[in-house]
């Protein structure tokens, strides 16, 4: 997709702190002419639109969806949220880029596609997970071939208790699982191939990672791959604290370097995956350069796996997708 103009007056639904992200990596986009902010809360609304130097700021999504400046829309709201901006901003024709989850149930994720099928639209989710360097060079090996057919894979991540529970006050339903365990696929496939995959929040609250702690391998019957994720090469005690990337008034003494999974500020510039992502979000729009954000329909398909994921965790039968197979 490319806008008429090449200029983006860019709506930005919900000033937390990914909304915050993105919208100061927007602010400095040569092609975004202007930003529009809403959030529930009207101090984090006003807070965020005065660090961008918004046109206009308030509390009601919708007024920021229809105000006919804005030609594309970012929604940063919690996991359960996402449902009515992204539905309004379909219906107006207006691009979206919604966070990871799409949805929390598959229903929710269908009604999405369903608006997209009535309105046409252009819906991209954000896995940051994707512009992590080591991420898009690791799958470019795959789609090359190099490991040969791959016939299985096996991945974890730690994270700490207080993330946990920081996650589960947002939104009940938004658990480690669906919110977390979404970046990766756990599944037998037709062909045999096995992707075994494990995620602990279980971790002490002051742990040093100040996101994800992750380990990757795939096995393929020509090769190969380890990804090591988990930062400990980059090491840090600080007797003043480090402030937690997700947690506000929450610091840590001992801390993991570049382990923030959006990505770290250093001398006054956003580096990581969050500013590749939204760049990358924004020449598409600018351009139509093509980008690897994921879409509504792969969203879907992830949500579901990891629903599933909970489902049998929950009975401790296998569950076979699609549902309706079973």
């Amino acid at each position: 997709m490319r806008l008429a103009n090449n200029k983006i007056g860019l709506g930005i639904v919900g000033a937390g702190r990914i909304g915050t992200l993105r919208a100061r990596m927007a602010a400095g986009h040569a092609a975004v002419g202007g930003i529009a902010v809403s959030d529930a809360d009207p101090a984090n609304a006003a807070k965020l639109a005065d660090l961008v130097e918004a046109r206009n700021f308030g509390s009601d999504n919708l007024a920021v969806i229809d105000d006919p400046d804005v030609s594309a829309v970012i929604v940063s709201t919690s996991e359960g949220e996402h449902l009515a901006p992204m539905l309004a901003a379909i219906e107006r024709g207006k691009p979206v880029l919604v966070e990871k989850p799409i949805a929390l149930t598959v229903s929710e994720a269908d009604q999405v596609l369903e608006a997209m099928a009535r309105h046409g639209g252009d819906v991209r989710v954000g896995y940051s997970r994707r512009y992590k360097e080591r991420y898009q060079i690791a799958k470019e090996q795959v789609v090359k071939g190099r490991l040969g057919t791959l016939t299985g894979a096996a991945a974890r991540v730690f994270n700490s208790r207080s993330q946990a529970l920081a996650m589960l006050g947002r939104n009940p339903h938004a658990t480690p699982v669906v919110d977390a365990l979404t970046y990766y696929a756990v599944l037998t496939y037709d062909d045999g191939a096995v992707a075994n995959l494990g995620v602990s929040y279980a971790l002490p609250e002051k742990y040093p990672a100040l996101g994800h702690a992750a380990r990757v391998e795939v096995l393929g019957q020509g090769g190969v791959m380890i990804l090591d994720d988990d930062h400990t090469d980059q090491l840090m005690y600080s007797e003043m604290g480090v402030p937690h990337v997700y947690l506000p008034d929450h610091n840590v003494n001992m801390v993991f370097l570049q382990s923030g999974t959006p990505g770290d500020w250093a001398l006054g510039e956003f580096w990581g995956p969050i500013a590749n992502e939204t760049r990358a979000w924004l020449d598409y729009l600018a351009t139509g350069r093509p980008c690897t954000l994921a879409t509504p329909l792969e969203a879907r398909a992830t949500l579901q796996a990891t629903l599933a994921i909970e489902e049998s965790m929950r009975t401790g039968m296998p569950v076979r997708l699609p549902p309706s197979s079973r």
